[in-house]
């Protein structure tokens, strides 16, 4: 192989990585900057990884108690074998968004097999979430390609300003989720609604940052609302 082949395939896969890596990491920079001045004055309770069975009904009936919508993100293999956990949320009046299937994390597959995943995810979930309804990424991470065939296919991608950290020890107190959301004036919460039978202390965690977060948004009159009113908010 000669020197200008090696050369021109070194070029061009460089700027492959540039592209499908480099670029992803400052486009959530921008994205996260642009959502955290959106959502001030409102807090957004959005939880990944939905449905779930009993911790769902715990959640589901704390937000009731509270009078309080919320944001759930499907992960569309738990909804095939979970469809009533989905139809309850949208009977309790939430909003759903996709998730992921296999929940792959970028970069470590290949877009390919990743933009499968985002397929297969769209059609496990078409009963629930609207085709232009909000795509979360697994772990917030995705290919450049992914997110323009994210867009394509209508679906707009949006991740959190605030990471409850919930699935990650160690989790931080919940007066420090607080201190967040207070020193931007809202913020878009990430936290998870799956069912942790063998951690209960964590499923617990999750029920203790909501009550907080909507006795603060109360007691500070912020408005806790569904994602889709970040479009709102953004052409206000």
């Amino acid at each position: 192989m000669s020197f200008f082949v090696v050369h021109t395939l070194l070029f061009f896969f460089t700027c492959l990585v540039i592209f499908e890596v480099v670029f992803p990491f400052f486009l959530r920079v921008f994205e996260k900057f642009i959502v955290k001045k959106i959502s001030r004055g409102s807090v957004f309770l959005t939880y990944d990884d939905a449905p779930g069975n009993k911790f769902q009904a715990e959640l589901l009936n704390l937000l009731e108690l509270h009078e309080v919508k919320a944001t759930f993100f499907l992960n569309a293999q738990r909804a095939e074998n979970n469809k009533g956990g989905c139809d309850e949320l949208i009977e309790k009046g939430h909003e759903l968004g996709f998730h992921a299937y296999a929940h792959y994390k970028a970069p470590f597959v290949t877009p390919w097999r990743f933009y499968r995943d985002l397929v297969k995810t769209r059609q496990v979930l078409r009963p629930w979430v609207e085709p232009n309804g909000y795509h979360r990424f697994p772990h917030g991470k995705f290919f450049m390609s992914s997110w323009f065939m994210s867009i394509f296919h209508g679906s707009i991608p949006i991740h959190w300003t605030v990471d409850s950290r919930d699935t990650f020890p160690p989790r931080p107190s919940v007066s420090k989720i607080i201190d967040k959301i207070a020193r931007n004036g809202g913020g878009v919460v990430l936290m998870h609604s799956f069912d942790r039978p063998s951690d209960r202390d964590v499923e617990q965690y999750v029920l203790d940052i909501t009550e907080a977060l909507i006795l603060y948004a109360k007691t500070e009159r912020l408005a806790i609302l569904k994602l889709s009113s970040i479009s709102q908010k953004w052409h206000n």
